[in-house]
């Protein structure tokens, strides 16, 4: 069910930062967005056993990105399709660390740079670092929020890189 980038309506909730995503997208010409309904959202936390930060859960309940086929959708980023979003541990060999995440299992990727030179992930372990974005490769943390993460990727991009 692809469709073109739109806003939620009125009924669901839309963040600001998930409008202006999908406003950069739409700007972009992107419109592979797809809307995943609660169960497919909530089969993903219980996979992993963990509880998504609000504002991630919302962004795959209401804007996610399709399936990632390969392709870049702006500044050579790939956001990953729900059935790609994996945990560190599974995305991540041994050569490939992360020193921040204290669960990597319950931290998972949702997006890379230029076919993984590196990585986002969040944070969905139930330690202080809850809902907090980092970058892979080098790692470092970004953003406070996934929420803040989006507002960075669109008005300050780079600031997002290692």
């Amino acid at each position: 069910p692809l469709g073109p980038v739109g806003l939620a309506p009125a009924n669901e909730p839309s963040p600001a930062s998930l409008r202006q995503l999908l406003s950069h997208w739409a700007a972009l010409s992107y419109s592979r967005v797809v809307k995943h309904g609660e169960p497919e959202v909530a089969s993903l936390e219980a996979h992993y056993n963990l509880f998504l930060p609000n504002d991630f859960r919302t962004y795959l309940l209401h804007a996610c990105s399709t399936l990632d086929d390969g392709g870049e959708m702006d500044d050579f980023n790939a956001w990953w399709g729900l059935e790609r979003i994996r945990s560190i541990v599974e995305e991540c060999d041994d050569q490939s660390p992360t020193s921040l995440a204290t669960d990597p299992k319950r931290t998972l990727v949702f997006a890379d740079h230029l076919i993984w030179c590196w990585a986002w992930a969040v944070c969905c372990d139930s330690g202080p670092n809850h809902g907090r974005v980092m970058v892979i490769g080098p790692d470092r943390w970004v953003a406070d929020s996934f929420s803040a993460f989006v507002e960075r990727y669109i008005t300050d991009q780079h600031s997002l890189y290692p």
